[in-house]
């Protein structure tokens, strides 16, 4: 029975041991900040901003320590300010893991040279756009004077810096968005829209043929847009825009140095150009190019941030009417539904006079990057396996592009094949014929010669 009851004591002892170390190490897992990780804490609303980097903008403003807030709650409970402390302490270690997260991938991603974003959309508030990140670098912009479908009044052919990311519009911006808008801010517009013989009066909710909310909105003009732009900014808490021609051309381009992203030459299937269609189609319809980006060529037209004097065809950056004025002629890229192949070429320019609307004519906006945006940043083992996943889906491509050509190839030897089989076969039912004819005429010939005899 001693035995038994020492038995008993030694389980009851070791119970309470691993109790005590449970405890023990729960203490240790609350006062350990690194265990303790808490992303996407929100901060002020219109900016967008965690409050690690609120306080970075405001600082002596917010105190995530709890001391400020004890000081100003008076006779509070004890119990109740340490609750208050204990909630600073951990708003205090979620900012500070939110930071830590974002040094590692900032730091993954400068260990090989370059930061990269992820090109997949995003929206910075419910009612905004799809967004997808350009990462800083270089691009072609222009046309050469030989380049195919060259217009005059193209800028020359030059290699530009993009020297920091920015975000751009995945698509040109809907119906749906810009509805948005106008039933926030009982917005009207004041432009007439012109949709060339059509009688009546239109504006962006009646352009002179069907749409639905997906499709690019147009008859707008800049007024409207700036509008829009505005009212997208304050909503968000960033910094909306047009693009710069050059912004705009590196975006669409995609790394590529030919007049298309896809290639020297756009047809009606990859692209809404040349009145394959009676208007506007759904946004994103058409393949995206190299950067995610879809109707970069054909749709609508898209509003830049540049406008150049009535009779000018200068640059840009040398353009003195202020943007907004009658005499700004506002330039747009990227052709439209009823615009040639050749106007849809990333070096085309067009231009529509501030004031004005219509309805081939829409646009795609832009917004700045910073470190709000650092959780979009690739690593460079995430670059690593997206360089991968390209190589693969590449050479995949490549073969099934040399699986094509073989079975044309196998097809037109095959056709060689059968053809020649056609002629073997035509030339022995002639040969066969031939014989039969000759035979026929030396049959006749002897009947001939018998019935000489005989007489």
């Amino acid at each position: 029975m001693a035995s038994l009851g020492q038995r008993h004591r030694n389980a009851l002892a070791s119970s309470m041991l691993a109790a005590l170390g449970s405890v023990l190490i729960m203490m240790f897992l609350i006062e350990d900040n690194s265990v303790l990780k808490m992303f996407d804490k929100v901060g002020d609303p219109k900016r967008g901003a965690s409050g690690e980097e609120q306080a970075k903008e405001a600082p002596g403003e917010v105190d995530f320590g709890g001391d400020k807030k004890k000081k100003t709650q008076g006779g509070g409970a004890k119990g109740g300010a340490q609750s208050k402390d204990e909630a600073g302490a951990g708003a205090a270690s979620a900012a500070q893991g939110d930071k830590n997260n974002k040094d590692e991938r900032r730091a993954g991603a400068e260990d090989d040279g370059k930061i990269e974003y992820s090109r997949d959309p995003f929206k910075d508030c419910p009612q905004c756009p799809d967004m997808v990140i350009m990462s800083a670098g270089v691009t072609h912009t222009g046309s050469t004077p030989d380049e195919p479908g060259r217009m005059a009044g193209e800028a020359e052919a030059k290699q530009a810096t993009i020297k920091k990311p920015f975000a751009i519009g995945r698509v040109e911006i809907t119906r749906a968005e810009f509805t948005a808008f106008v039933k926030a801010n009982n917005y009207t517009t004041q432009t007439q829209c012109d949709v060339g013989k059509r009688r009546g009066r239109f504006d962006w909710s009646r352009p002179g043929f069907e749409q639905d909310d997906r499709h690019s909105v147009v008859c707008v003009s800049i007024r409207d847009v700036r509008a829009y732009i505005d009212w997208l900014s304050d909503k968000s808490g960033r910094m909306y825009a047009l693009p710069t021609e050059i912004e705009w051309e590196y975006a669409a381009r995609a790394g590529t140095d030919t007049p298309y992203w896809a290639g020297d030459s756009l047809n009606k299937t990859q692209a809404n150009i040349a009145r394959s269609r009676d208007g506007t189609t759904p946004g994103g319809l058409f393949p995206m190019n190299q950067f995610g980006l879809s109707d970069v060529t054909g749709n609508a037209w898209e509003m830049t941030g540049g406008c150049l004097p009535e009779s000018s065809t200068t640059s840009p950056a040398q353009a003195t009417p202020a943007a907004g004025t009658a005499t700004c002629r506002r330039m747009i890229k990227g052709g439209g539904w009823n615009a040639p192949a050749n106007e849809a070429r990333h070096a085309a320019r067009s231009f529509l006079l501030d004031g004005t609307a219509t309805n081939f004519v829409g646009f795609r906006v832009i917004r700045g990057v910073d470190n709000r945006d650092d959780h979009l940043i690739l690593t460079a083992s995430e670059k690593k396996a997206l360089a991968k996943a390209k190589a693969d889906a590449l050479a995949f491509a490549t073969q099934e592009q040399a699986a094509l050509e073989k079975a044309k190839l196998d097809n037109r030897e095959n056709g060689v094949k059968l053809v020649a089989i056609a002629k073997e076969k035509a030339a022995a039912k002639a040969k066969t014929k031939a014989d039969a004819a000759a035979k026929a005429q030396a049959d006749a010939l002897k009947e001939a010669e018998k019935q000489k005899k005989k007489k």
